[in-house]
């Protein structure tokens, strides 16, 4: 009900709206649904019904295993995302080096691939206000507003 027009209003077992104005709406008909896996077994199921797969790049090698597991289930067709962890063992992070490890990923993705990349912003010893700067200086390398 609350993906449909305005108002809204639901009275059911577990949970009830009154006559309300919901939104944002989700952009289509659904929310897609997309599979984390990464195991072939959940992989190949994740082909089957959902609407995309999503998988941590651990290994390069096998995030391209993965990925072509997913394509070649039959119902692999969905949108498929990797989830990249930039890591910084025992170096100081810069902006710089945060680009340059964020668009050699990216690059990696592509290669194997992905539809869409997502990062995961582990950057526990940097301050919030850095990280925020290191994504500002990613988005200008990338031509995207800041």
């Amino acid at each position: 009900a609350c993906w449909g027009p305005d108002p809204v209003e639901y009275s059911g077992e577990r949970y009830r709206i009154p006559r309300s104005m919901i939104g944002p709406k989700p952009h289509g008909d659904t929310i897609p649904l997309f599979i984390g896996a990464l195991n072939r077994h959940a992989i190949e199921r994740a082909a089957r019904i959902g609407d995309g797969f999503i998988t941590v790049a651990q290994d390069w090698d096998e995030t391209r295993t993965r990925i072509r597991w997913y394509r070649d289930a039959g119902g692999g067709t969905g949108t498929v995302v990797v989830n990249t962890i930039q890591a910084f063992p025992d170096v100081s992070i810069t902006a710089a080096s945060f680009t340059d490890s964020v668009l050699a990923d990216l690059e990696r993705s592509a290669e194997a691939g992905a539809d869409e990349m997502h990062l995961t912003l582990n950057l526990k010893p940097v301050h919030p206000d850095e990280q925020v700067e290191f994504l500002e200086a990613l988005a200008a390398k990338l031509g995207l507003p800041a």
